[in-house]
């Protein structure tokens, strides 16, 4: 009888924990999240058709659709066998990324209860927690192929078939194979720098990382990228939504997304690790890492895709560190405090890791509720009519009521963004009819419709003007108004 894995067991019982608190939080919504719906979409019409939707009907201003449809096309495979995979395939891919690391965290500290501590870390941390819950999205399973490949990349000899096509399949999954270039390129150089020996193979596989990853992005977004230039790494997105999602990086943000316990052990670890050890595997994760950092500092990658894939490097290093401080302490003349430290070090875990995880988990979720739904099915408009909707609810009321709507949350071919989105905004906002029937004439929308997200958006709970003749409605379910502009 073979010997029992321990390590093993245990890194299941937290994947398996972990996946299940995540279905259950996913679960408690009916719905997806708002940003899911272009996606779901997708995945429908190749169902339907076999092909992704280049060409979208139910959009004025995104008529046509641009993106890599790899990942379209893997959650049609799965929804094929059942819609609840929308929720279940971002849920385990997420989990699944624990692997990876468990496998990474015990080649760096050669212990299994420290690779143990990293999977833990890394799958509790609130910046890897809350995301992707209820939104199926290509990231958690580019993240698993990068890590993957970390995971290999010390080994060429025996993993470079491996490399090689988890590499290619990177790159036309998602952007982040750029990240996977970056980190090839720091860790030549810090490498070189401490004067280890570097694998010629290593570095040819960067330049064919390099080369591979702009041939095949070109290709995809030259229509943008002649037209737009650099603002396609932004998404084109207007100034508004950008500063959303591009923020400046913050001490006290960065230090609640990575919770206190990682963040000081991970600092701890790879200063142990890279400068008085200086152990060879530290510095592809510190690669990695250098490398992400400085995008988030240029603002040239989402700050919570940032923060998502730093929490779970800086997991592994805190790993590393947590068993340098527990062979110190066993070292000493005090080696009982021990126990005290470890019930501290697990109390301010569970304050500053746990409860935070589940706080932003739940605030995660912003999906339309069932009664939103059930406003959205009941909605008749004449064949030619355009809906003017809030930007974020655009692509689910195209979903459920299979209207035309003037703008979606897919801004990347959107001309005058900016000029677009305040002039949906003075819609909402207007004290004058003259104000609406102006924007209607100069936009080209129909309909206007005013939902429980458009009342926390606009903080207003309808649209007052002094003139109701040019703006009547019909109240939908859950008090949702359906306004029709008659003055032109």
């Amino acid at each position: 009888m073979g010997k029992i894995r321990w390590d093993l067991i245990a890194l299941m019982l937290i994947i398996g924990t972990l996946f299940i608190v995540r279905m259950s939080l996913s679960a408690s919504v009916p719905t997806l999240n708002y940003d899911s719906y272009l996606l779901v979409r997708d995945v429908e019409h190749i169902l339907e058709t076999g092909r992704p939707l280049h060409d979208d009907a139910l959009s004025v201003t995104g008529t046509k659709r641009i993106g890599s449809p790899i990942f379209s096309y893997i959650m049609a495979l799965f929804v094929s066998f059942s819609p609840l995979m929308y929720k279940i395939l971002p849920n385990l891919l997420i989990v699944l990324l624990l692997v990876p690391v468990f496998i990474i965290a015990k080649q760096l500290t050669k212990s299994k209860v420290a690779a143990i501590l990293a999977a833990l870390l890394a799958g509790t941390a609130p910046a890897v927690f809350s995301m992707y819950l209820n939104l199926p999205d290509a990231l958690p399973f580019a993240a698993l192929l990068f890590f993957t490949i970390l995971a290999m990349v010390h080994d060429p000899d025996r993993y470079l078939t491996w490399i090689i096509w988890l590499t290619i399949f990177l790159t036309f999954l998602h952007p982040i194979a750029f990240i996977l270039v970056l980190t090839l390129l720091v860790r030549v150089i810090l490498l070189r720098l401490e004067g280890f020996g570097v694998d010629k193979r290593v570095n040819e596989l960067f330049f064919f990382t390099l080369l591979l990853t702009l041939w095949f992005h070109i290709l995809i977004y030259k229509e943008v990228l002649f037209r737009e230039g650099i603002r396609v790494i932004w998404q084109n997105l207007p100034v508004k939504y950008a500063a959303l999602q591009f923020q400046p990086v913050t001490w006290i943000g960065t230090l609640y997304a990575l919770g206190v316990v990682t963040f000081f052990f991970g600092t701890l670890g790879a200063h142990h690790a890279l400068f008085e050890k200086r152990v060879k595997n530290a510095f592809t994760i510190a690669s990695a890492a250098i490398g992400i950092a400085l995008l988030m500092l240029l603002q040239l990658i989402e700050l919570q895709v940032g923060l998502f894939l730093l929490s779970i490097l800086l997991a592994i290093m805190a790993a590393y560190g947590l068993r340098v401080t527990a062979k110190y302490i066993a070292k000493t003349k005090v080696a009982w405090i021990a126990y005290p430290v470890t019930l501290v070090v697990l109390f301010i875990f569970v304050f500053t890791a746990i409860l935070p995880a589940l706080v932003d988990a739940k605030a995660s979720i912003r999906a339309p509720t069932q009664e939103d739904v059930e406003a959205f099915e009941q909605i008749r408009l004449p064949h030619d009519a355009v809906l003017l909707t809030t930007v974020r609810e655009g692509a689910a009321v195209q979903y459920f009521s299979g209207k035309r709507t003037l703008t979606d949350n897919d801004f990347l071919l959107m001309k005058h963004g900016d000029e677009l989105v305040k002039d949906i905004e003075s819609v909402y906002t207007a004290r004058f009819s003259t104000t609406i029937v102006n924007k209607a004439a100069k936009l080209g929308f129909s309909h206007i419709l005013f939902s429980n997200d458009a009342e926390i958006e606009y903080n207003r709970g309808r649209i007052f003007v002094e003139n109701p003749r040019c703006l009547t409605y019909e109240i939908l379910p859950n008090d949702v108004r359906l306004y029709k502009v008659r003055c032109t």
